[in-house]
């Protein structure tokens, strides 16, 4: 139980980082072609997502699609 009680705090300190950047700053993009932290951080975010959808070639018990 202690374990999930230190990797919930850790998620709570992570939130409070996150909730301390500016939405203009997160906005910025580094470079021409390159991505702000905020669509980096909403790429994560969706591709996490994502990845609970699709079956994995790691899980035998998956169906993959055939093409």
């Amino acid at each position: 139980m202690q374990s999930v009680a230190k990797d919930l705090e850790s998620l709570l300190m992570i939130a409070d980082r996150l909730r301390g950047i500016k939405d203009a700053e997160a906005s910025i993009r580094p470079a021409p072609g390159k991505w702000s932290k905020k669509e980096i951080l909403g790429h994560l975010i969706d591709s996490a997502a994502n990845n609970h959808i699709r079956p994995s070639p790691a899980d035998p018990s998956a169906e993959l699609a055939r093409l």
